[in-house]
Protein backbone atom coordinates (compact mmCIF):
# COMPACT_ATOMS: atom_id res chain seq x y z
CA UNK A 1 0.00 0.00 0.00
CA UNK A 2 1.39 3.57 -0.90
CA UNK A 3 1.86 5.88 2.05
CA UNK A 4 0.13 8.77 2.07
CA UNK A 5 2.26 11.55 2.05
CA UNK A 6 1.43 14.94 4.16
CA UNK A 7 3.43 18.04 3.94
CA UNK A 8 3.23 20.84 6.60
CA UNK A 9 4.42 24.30 5.28
CA UNK A 10 5.23 27.00 7.95
CA UNK A 11 6.26 30.58 7.07
CA UNK A 12 8.17 31.99 9.81
CA UNK A 13 9.15 35.00 11.17
CA UNK A 14 10.59 36.47 14.40
CA UNK A 15 8.29 34.22 16.19
CA UNK A 16 10.48 31.29 18.03
CA UNK A 17 8.40 30.51 20.74
CA UNK A 18 5.28 30.33 18.83
CA UNK A 19 6.91 28.04 16.48
CA UNK A 20 8.45 25.80 18.88
CA UNK A 21 5.09 24.80 20.58
CA UNK A 22 3.91 24.42 17.21
CA UNK A 23 6.62 22.31 16.33
CA UNK A 24 6.57 20.34 18.71
CA UNK A 25 2.60 19.43 17.91
CA UNK A 26 3.83 18.61 15.06
CA UNK A 27 6.93 16.13 16.37
CA UNK A 28 4.15 14.74 18.88
CA UNK A 29 1.91 13.33 16.77
CA UNK A 30 0.69 9.86 16.73
CA UNK A 31 -0.37 8.15 13.52
CA UNK A 32 0.13 4.96 11.74
CA UNK A 33 3.35 3.78 9.68
CA UNK A 34 1.02 3.76 6.15
CA UNK A 35 1.61 8.05 6.76
CA UNK A 36 4.45 10.11 6.20
CA UNK A 37 4.57 13.62 7.25
CA UNK A 38 6.95 16.07 6.06
CA UNK A 39 7.19 19.48 7.61
CA UNK A 40 8.38 22.48 5.35
CA UNK A 41 9.40 25.56 7.60
CA UNK A 42 10.84 28.86 5.93
CA UNK A 43 12.10 31.55 7.56
CA UNK A 44 12.54 34.95 6.31
CA UNK A 45 14.81 37.73 8.40
CA UNK A 46 14.24 36.61 11.62
CA UNK A 47 16.02 38.42 14.02
CA UNK A 48 15.21 36.69 17.01
CA UNK A 49 16.57 33.05 17.34
CA UNK A 50 14.77 31.61 14.79
CA UNK A 51 17.52 30.97 12.61
CA UNK A 52 19.55 29.02 15.25
CA UNK A 53 16.65 26.96 16.43
CA UNK A 54 15.99 25.48 12.45
CA UNK A 55 19.86 25.13 11.80
CA UNK A 56 19.82 22.30 14.61
CA UNK A 57 16.36 21.25 14.67
CA UNK A 58 16.13 17.32 13.92
CA UNK A 59 13.35 14.76 14.35
CA UNK A 60 13.06 10.73 13.33
CA UNK A 61 9.51 10.80 12.96
CA UNK A 62 9.21 13.65 10.44
CA UNK A 63 10.94 14.91 7.70
CA UNK A 64 12.30 18.23 7.32
CA UNK A 65 12.73 20.85 4.50
CA UNK A 66 14.08 24.32 5.99
CA UNK A 67 14.64 27.35 3.86
CA UNK A 68 15.79 30.99 5.76
CA UNK A 69 16.96 33.74 3.92
CA UNK A 70 17.57 37.84 4.53
CA UNK A 71 14.54 38.79 1.98
CA UNK A 72 11.79 40.46 4.29
CA UNK A 73 8.59 39.54 2.84
CA UNK A 74 5.45 37.29 4.20
CA UNK A 75 4.93 37.18 0.34
CA UNK A 76 8.33 36.01 -0.54
CA UNK A 77 7.98 33.72 2.54
CA UNK A 78 4.79 31.75 1.54
CA UNK A 79 5.95 31.68 -2.11
CA UNK A 80 8.93 29.67 -0.82
CA UNK A 81 7.35 27.66 1.16
CA UNK A 82 4.98 26.00 -1.92
CA UNK A 83 8.35 26.09 -3.44
CA UNK A 84 9.98 23.45 -1.17
CA UNK A 85 7.11 21.33 -0.91
CA UNK A 86 8.18 18.06 -2.16
CA UNK A 87 6.72 17.61 -5.78
CA UNK A 88 5.35 13.95 -4.50
CA UNK A 89 3.67 14.81 -1.65
CA UNK A 90 -0.53 14.08 -1.57
CA UNK A 91 -1.39 17.07 0.43
CA UNK A 92 -0.20 20.40 2.33
CA UNK A 93 -1.23 21.67 5.04
CA UNK A 94 -0.85 25.85 5.36
CA UNK A 95 0.08 26.16 9.11
CA UNK A 96 0.80 29.66 10.27
CA UNK A 97 3.80 29.59 12.88
CA UNK A 98 1.48 30.72 15.51
CA UNK A 99 -1.05 27.37 15.15
CA UNK A 100 -0.71 24.70 16.31
CA UNK A 101 -2.55 20.57 16.51
CA UNK A 102 -4.47 20.21 19.13
CA UNK A 103 -4.06 17.10 20.33
CA UNK A 104 -1.76 14.26 19.37
CA UNK A 105 -4.38 12.81 16.77
CA UNK A 106 -4.84 15.18 14.26
CA UNK A 107 -3.13 13.86 11.78
CA UNK A 108 -4.34 10.35 12.03
CA UNK A 109 -8.02 11.74 12.22
CA UNK A 110 -7.13 13.74 8.74
CA UNK A 111 -5.52 11.13 6.89
CA UNK A 112 -8.83 8.83 7.23
CA UNK A 113 -10.84 11.76 6.68
CA UNK A 114 -8.85 11.65 3.31
CA UNK A 115 -8.88 7.92 3.13
CA UNK A 116 -12.09 7.27 3.56
CA UNK A 117 -13.02 9.74 1.05
CA UNK A 118 -10.68 8.50 -1.75
CA UNK A 119 -11.70 4.77 -1.62
CA UNK A 120 -15.54 6.10 -2.01
CA UNK A 121 -14.26 7.81 -5.28
CA UNK A 122 -15.28 10.80 -3.68
CA UNK A 123 -13.53 14.22 -5.43
CA UNK A 124 -11.77 15.60 -2.45
CA UNK A 125 -9.30 18.25 -2.70
CA UNK A 126 -9.49 20.52 -0.10
CA UNK A 127 -9.86 19.78 3.80
CA UNK A 128 -10.63 22.36 6.20
CA UNK A 129 -9.03 21.54 9.90
CA UNK A 130 -8.99 24.22 12.17
CA UNK A 131 -10.60 25.73 15.05
CA UNK A 132 -10.83 23.66 17.99
CA UNK A 133 -14.05 24.13 19.25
Amino acid sequence: MKKLRIAIAIPTYNRIEKLKYAFNKIENQVFDSNIELVCVICNTASTDSTHEYLKKLKSNKVSLVIHTSLENSIYINWARCFELVPKDVDWVWLHGDDDFLLDNQVVSTVSKIIKSRSSEHQDLSFVHACQGR
